[in-house]
């Protein structure tokens, strides 16, 4: 296996019924992300890219609970999971280009 990844896939796991409607927008925003290919070189920006997201909803939906999401590593293998959003499962999976 490489040992540093070239790119990050965006992978959404499961999924469940959400409660409100901040939860169903940024459900909705993550489902748009799914199979997207990122470059590793911007992943800080892409975890950037969705917190930041989860704020905006937040102010868009000051009724509803506030999101609080963050990244985190649980082990060596280069996965990013989105932490604070019970509803779905986002992981950033590291890729690999290999040329032929």
């Amino acid at each position: 296996m490489k040992e540093t990844p070239t790119h990050y896939y965006c992978n959404l796991v499961g999924g469940i019924q959400t409660k409100n409607k901040l939860q169903e927008q940024f459900s909705c925003f993550l489902r748009g992300m799914e199979g997207e290919l990122y470059q590793a070189k911007e992943l800080d920006k892409i975890k950037e890219y969705i917190i930041e997201k989860a704020k905006e909803l937040n102010e868009e939906y000051p009724r509803c609970k506030p999101l609080s999401v963050t990244f985190t590593q649980y082990s060596d293998n280069n996965r990013h999971h989105l932490c604070g959003f019970e509803f779905d499962n986002f992981i950033l999976m590291p890729a690999y280009l290999i040329k032929l």
